[in-house]
């Protein structure tokens, strides 16, 4: 209700804008896709000077249900424009979902499988999602495709506060260092993981393995800070 108040009230504003994704969000988690789609068609045919990085989130979460559901074609039209824009907020996250799709044409199934678990975990079924990711990553073909789905299926794991059924997960992933492209993601998760357990020289060394084998990730400026 009271993000229904923001929208109403301060319609066409950053803070509306902002109220509307969350909106947006809790709509998908009960559910409700349809008031979810309503809710971001509105978005992202907003006034373009005001709200043009939330029209572009919005445009993403939309492409992100067609790819949840399957219809990979239809998720790559919205994703294209997306990754295009140089400098837009949804523009890397576009990206990511493309390189997903073009997976499909070696082994379909399984990009959606994980695309249909990426939904699960952003409903917030998170016990659902572990478990199809884990079938996913045993089925995959290609080794980032096997690592996606291992490291999202961490993720779910560690939003159950299951920290010992996530850990194998990325210990499989840091195997494929420095090749796998998610190595970066996965040491952080891992080193999280440590701290939760109060293993802090542990942590330390898994976000200093982070620093020499992934320097340019994006995740260097902040684990930099936490050392």
């Amino acid at each position: 209700e009271r993000l229904m108040r923001l929208l109403n009230q301060w319609k066409g504003t950053t803070v509306s804008s902002d109220g509307a994704l969350r909106l947006a969000d809790i709509y998908l988690a009960m559910g409700r896709d349809a008031d979810a789609i309503s809710t971001l068609r509105g978005l992202a045919s907003g006034p373009s000077v005001i709200v043009s990085d939330r029209a572009d989130l919005a445009r993403l979460r939309l492409a992100d249900l067609f790819l949840w559901n399957g219809n990979l074609d239809s998720a790559r039209s919205y994703y294209a424009p997306l990754a295009a824009i140089t400098g837009s907020v949804a523009s890397n996250d576009a990206l990511d979902r493309l390189l997903l799709i073009n997976l499909a044409q070696d082994d379909s199934a399984t990009v959606i499988a994980i695309a249909s678990a990426e939904g699960l975990l952003v409903r917030r079924h998170y016990r659902d999602a572990a478990l199809q990711f884990v079938q996913a990553a045993a089925s995959a073909k290609d080794n980032d495709l096997r690592d996606r789905a291992r490291m999202n299926g961490a993720v779910a794991f560690i939003e159950l506060h299951d920290d010992v059924s996530a850990e194998p997960l990325l210990v499989e992933i840091l195997k494929g260092i420095p090749e796998t492209i998610y190595g970066d993601r996965s040491l952080s998760l891992l080193a999280d993981i440590q701290v939760r357990r109060g293993d802090t020289p542990s942590a330390l060394k898994i976000l200093n393995s982070l620093l020499v084998n992934y320097p340019r990730s994006i995740l260097v400026p902040g684990v930099r800070d936490r050392i």
